[in-house]
């Protein structure tokens, strides 16, 4: 029933897009024959004088006629101010004799930032985003000095694919000073991830010293199409036991993501996670589990009797997390017992909300 609401609104939204072009269209061409009327009256001749001879017709009266004209005149500005609103802000579509007016507000290096990005989300939306404004985005974004600029611009760009992209982004995501547009870089990237110049950075980003950065590159890991080649690498990457244990969880995560999951590497870090003298450490893995369970599964069942552990951990930092990843396996009858006592009886209250709430759901 959702689905069905969502695809009605959908279907609306295209069709009143699609009412408004129309309207703006039928408002340019209104436009248009109302000058062209008012133009015809203003050179009008006058009756011959074989009419006059022939029947008493008063004199035309034009000026009801003009004052009629000069009202609908105004009644027609409004409405192309209302269209001009509309193209503005993204809810009609840019007329196409307005396409070159946008490029050369874009480009016009003394405009202000502000009409100048303006211009460039117009561009964006209305498909005018062409090679030589691409170029032109690059550079105002490489030559600003102001952050939140190069920031806009960067956003602007969000979700294009363009070859020319890549280096660039790639500068920014190393180089900028600000975190935010390092983050927006990084968030672009992610459309790259299968070229393994950008796949190789976003692993380097993941230290990065923001945390929306850190993220972001992750999650780009995690979503990042898998090819052959990719997932072999995720695979040896997670097994080796030389990396780091948080690029070791990301692969895994990756994998798991895609379906690939390394049943080896699973139990290793089941095993990691039941033998660790480090509280942190463990916590680490509890919540690498419970990001990557989605659904309960026969590769899961290796990590149960580190998530079972893991709810009488000495930690709070580790139990709370198990409790909340032993929700794929409430249905076992072990699981309902120990999730069950640590609702009632766990010292740590956000334990026993944790458990009270996996156990009730």
């Amino acid at each position: 029933m959702r689905k069905a609401t969502v695809w009605v609104l959908i279907a609306a939204g295209v069709l009143l897009a699609g009412a408004l072009a129309v309207q703006h269209q039928s408002t340019r061409r209104l436009a248009s024959e109302v000058a062209a009327l008012r133009q015809q009256l203003a050179v009008a001749p006058e009756p011959t004088d074989v009419v006059r001879d022939r029947a008493p017709v008063p004199p035309l009266d034009n000026r009801a006629i003009l004052q009629r004209l000069t009202a609908l005149e105004e009644t027609v500005a409004q409405l192309v101010r209302n269209s001009e609103y509309l193209m503005e802000r993204g809810q009609l579509p840019v007329a196409t004799n307005k396409m070159a007016d946008l490029f050369t507000k874009f480009t016009d290096a003394a405009a202000s930032d502000r009409d100048r990005l303006q211009a460039l989300r117009l561009l964006r939306r209305s498909g005018g985003i062409t090679d030589d404004a691409l170029a032109h985005a690059i550079n105002w974004a490489q030559s600003s000095t102001n952050a939140d600029t190069r920031d806009e611009v960067l956003s602007a760009l969000e979700g294009m694919t363009n070859s020319v992209l890549r280096d660039p982004l790639l500068a920014f995501a190393v180089n900028d000073s600000d975190p935010s547009v390092r983050e927006q870089a990084v968030d672009s990237l992610r459309r790259f991830v299968g070229d393994p110049k950008v796949e190789a950075q976003l692993w380097q980003m993941i230290n990065d010293p923001d945390e929306d950065t850190r993220r972001t590159a992750m999650r780009g890991i995690i979503d990042g199409p898998k090819s052959e080649a990719r997932t072999a690498a995720l695979q040896q990457r997670a097994a080796n036991t030389e990396g780091s244990l948080d690029e070791r969880l990301l692969a895994w995560r990756a994998l798991r993501q895609s379906n690939q999951d390394a049943p080896d590497v699973s139990a290793a870090f089941a095993q990691l996670a039941q033998s660790s003298q480090d509280p942190f450490e463990r916590a680490k893995l509890i919540r690498a589990f419970d990001d990557a369970i989605d659904r309960p599964t026969s590769r899961d069942a290796a990590l149960l009797p580190a998530l079972l552990q893991g709810l009488q951990d000495p930690s709070p930092l580790v139990r709370e997390p198990s409790a909340n990843a032993l929700r794929d396996f409430k249905d076992d009858p072990n699981v309902q017992k120990w999730l069950r006592w640590a609702a009632e009886n766990d010292p740590d209250p956000a334990v026993r909300k944790e458990a009270s709430g996996v156990f009730l759901r």
